[in-house]
């Protein structure tokens, strides 16, 4: 019988695996006989770790689902946090740019065979798959950036939009102030209408903050917000109309007037910049 013609959990004969596509070590014989764990070490080029042959004895049978063409290559992922609310699954950075710089990230070892690139799915060596958290966040390989295709335990991570970071990437500084203080409320920022991120710090009166520096990549979206401290923008608190506010760099304190009680401003980057937003209600609830 072919490889094509047997399920995942048969038994795989000597002739099904010449039909596998799995590179041969040594030429196999054309037998109905079915392969041990040593016998399949010795004519092909698999992947000896591999979690659910690796589980098996040398005398024991092999099944189709345990035969993996050993990984041709490996590299170096870089990601932002493990387990964010997901199962088992990898965040990584809000923005192309981010992930190209890769500040303060976590890294660990993965395989995948072919040309690495858009479609490419990465694992573990054991062959357990990547799971990304979600198809917004960026993380970085050899020089590139990219998201993942597929999301949440336990799809594998599939790479998407995979680009170089050999492009131009771009500091933006976040400024905020509140005209009147109203409470604990805090910066909140995203790039490519990806998750709002909450600065660490509340926002004053007066003078303001520099709430946050990001990096991002050219033509990225950056969004930036005042809103609660805790809950963030997308609450009650951001149900009415939002002020743009224009993102020509201005001294330092010198924040731009608003007419509402809360502010937002939107910038596509195309170079470094400074973003202000201003809060200036007694009463943001009221916003």
């Amino acid at each position: 019988m072919t490889w094509a013609g047997i399920t995942a959990t048969e038994w795989v004969s000597y002739t099904a695996a010449q039909t596998s596509g799995i590179t041969q070590i040594t030429a196999l014989p054309t037998s109905d006989q079915w392969m041990t764990k040593s016998a399949v070490a010795t004519y092909l080029n698999i992947n000896t770790a591999w979690a659910s042959l690796a589980a098996k004895s040398s005398s024991q049978w092999v099944a189709k689902q345990d035969l993996h063409e050993q990984f041709a290559h490996s590299g170096t992922f870089y990601y932002a946090n493990y387990d964010v609310g997901h199962n088992s699954a990898y965040g990584g950075f809000a923005s192309a740019g981010a992930a190209c710089t890769h500040s303060g990230a976590l890294t660990k070892t993965v395989y995948w065979n072919g040309t690495i690139g858009n479609g490419t799915v990465l694992y573990n060596a054991d062959g357990s798959v990547i799971v990304a958290a979600n198809t917004t966040d960026y993380f970085y390989i050899g020089g590139y950036s990219f998201t993942s295709s597929t999301s949440g335990y336990p799809n594998q991570l599939a790479i998407a939009n995979y680009a170089s970071c050999g492009g131009t990437t771009y500091t933006i500084n976040l400024y905020a102030t509140q005209s009147a203080t109203s409470g604990l409320k805090r910066l909140w920022y995203r790039i490519n209408s990806g998750t709002w991120t909450n600065t660490s710090n509340n926002v004053p009166s007066g003078s303001g903050i520099l709430a946050a520096t990001i990096t991002v990549a050219s033509g990225d979206l950056v969004e930036a917000v005042i809103s609660d401290n805790i809950n963030g923008p997308g609450t009650t608190y951001m149900t009415t109309t939002i002020n743009t506010i224009n993102t020509t760099t201005y001294a330092y304190a010198n924040f731009p007037a608003t007419a509402t009680g809360c502010a937002i401003s939107g910038y596509t980057a195309g170079g470094n910049k400074d973003m202000y937003c201003t809060g200036n209600t007694p009463n943001y609830g009221a916003c």
